[in-house]
């Protein structure tokens, strides 16, 4: 196995169909304490505690040859002392040398439990106050404050997994050198060798030329999305209304032969707290997205409307609730729409409805980060032929003085 994934921040394994182990990285052995020689070839059930091994033979294994992937499962491995060891993680299935190989990537998630135990003590002393009737006003505004926190982390181990992103860091990074000594590999070839002296030659080295240009253009976009999930929000007051409206102008541009109009009903937004930067890269590409699916019969009219609600601040705590105040901005073009089927589909990285547009479908994969980074949500709604409406959803204050 690779050396810089040998010793990447997080255990990477894969078994055959056969339910054997074959490859291990040393962050895997080390998790676990065994050697590779102890791995190697064995059988998969070792590394799995009795609950894991019903869950693999039930689900895990039919999941995998039925999706292809697996992805945040969570887990209790066996250490070689016997320890359990939670962890998360994801999986996909490849082909190797003709055969099926199952590679799975996992992160030692200690804490879980930890969070879990917390919110059942949180809820037990609740009953008790209530029960006992005693500084019944002091213990809710305590365990509110809790509930927040613990839904916060939650939120993190839901939605942000630092670890597998350091993978993806890893990647986008290591992998330019070595692309960018192929593009000059190439430009040497096709100086070398013309069309009509050598044109097998040159036309490989036209081929690798555009290889090489789709590759830069992938690790590009992984690398927004890795600095997306890395960099530090920087809160500040931000006019939305202004935002939107600079973002539109500076998206004119995006359509040459084209009518480009658009509408605004946003007065009365409340300035918000967030990101300027990540705010305007949003609107940017939804702006970019409405120019790329618009209809060829008619000119592309967008529709931007904004009103303030109230929604719960807890998302996935049962039983909390926090109403403060939303802004709820709806994005709608007459674009050409696409099936009901596909409203979650468009939001996963390089994922395209159209391959013959222009793009990685990496756009919205962005959309949703930013608006994640906030704690806010985005969801698409959609028809053929009748357009797109995107609704988004952001916290008015932030976290502290909600």
């Amino acid at each position: 196995m690779d050396s810089l994934l040998d010793q990447a921040p997080g255990g990477i394994f894969s078994f055959t169909d056969d339910n054997l182990l074959q490859d291990v990285n040393e962050s895997f052995c080390d998790m676990l304490e065994y050697s590779k020689e102890e791995l190697h070839a064995h059988a998969i059930e070792k590394v799995f505690s009795l609950s894991a091994r019903i869950f693999y033979q039930t689900h895990f294994f039919l999941m995998l040859k039925m999706h292809g992937k697996a992805e945040e499962i969570f887990l209790n491995l066996k250490a070689k002392s016997g320890d359990q060891v939670p962890v998360l993680l994801n999986a996909r299935r490849i082909e190797q040398n003709g055969m099926p190989l199952n590679v799975c990537v996992c992160i030692c998630v200690p804490n879980r439990g930890k969070y879990e135990a917390e919110i059942l003590e949180a809820k037990k002393i609740a009953e008790k106050a209530l029960n006992e009737n005693t500084e019944l006003v002091k213990a809710k505004a305590e365990l509110q404050k809790q509930a927040e926190e613990l839904d916060h982390m939650l939120q993190e181990l839901q939605e942000r997994n630092d670890e597998l992103m350091q993978f993806s860091h890893i990647i986008s990074h290591d992998l330019q050198e070595p692309l960018r000594k192929m593009m000059v590999f190439a430009e040497v070839l096709t100086n070398e060798h013309s069309e009509t002296e050598s044109p097998r030659i040159a036309k490989a080295s036209e081929r690798i030329t555009k290889v090489a240009a789709y590759m830069k253009e992938v690790l590009y976009s992984l690398q927004q999305y890795v600095w997306l999930n890395e960099s530090s929000n920087i809160r500040k007051r931000v006019n939305l209304e202004r935002l939107i409206q600079v973002t539109y102008y500076r998206a004119g541009g995006i359509l040459e032969d084209n009518a480009f109009d658009c509408s605004f009903e946003l007065d009365g937004l409340p300035v918000i707290h967030g990101d300027p930067g990540q705010l305007e890269m949003l609107f940017d590409h939804l702006f970019e997205n409405a120019g790329k699916y618009r209809s060829a019969d008619r000119p592309l009219h967008v529709t931007v409307t904004g009103s303030v609600v109230r929604r719960n601040r807890f998302k996935t705590v049962q039983g909390r609730y926090k109403y403060v105040d939303f802004v709820k901005v709806l994005f709608t073009d007459n674009g050409i729409g696409f099936e009901k089927e596909f409203e979650t589909y468009v939001f996963q990285l390089f994922k395209k409805l159209d391959t013959n547009t222009s793009g990685l479908g990496v756009g919205l994969s962005l959309c949703k980060k930013i608006v994640q980074n906030h704690f806010g949500t985005i969801t698409a709604s959609s028809e053929p032929g009748l357009g797109t409406t995107f609704t988004i959803m952001l916290p008015v204050l932030p976290d502290e003085e909600a």
